[in-house]
């Protein structure tokens, strides 16, 4: 199976935005003005879309497996 590159982009930019939105928490937005506190606004929101973007990527990447569900999960339990 070839490899998915753009997948592959798309889980990166999420784990970026999940970063983002674990360390947004420690910046105070009553101290930012203007159009500062706006950009830090806009991608705190964009980023809350980090986590369905992974079950995006990763029910695309299990759409070509032809395993039954069982034998899949026992095997990721697995390891």
């Amino acid at each position: 199976m070839k490899k998915k590159y753009h997948l592959e982009v798309i889980r990166i930019l999420a784990i970026l935005m999940v970063m983002y939105n674990h360390s947004a928490a420690f910046m105070s937005f009553s101290n930012q003005s203007g159009v500062e506190y706006a950009i830090s606004f806009l991608f705190s929101m964009v980023c809350k879309g980090a986590v369905p973007l992974f079950f995006m990527v990763s029910g695309a990447l299990l759409l070509g497996k032809q395993k039954r569900y069982c034998i899949f999960y026992a095997t990721l339990i697995g390891k």
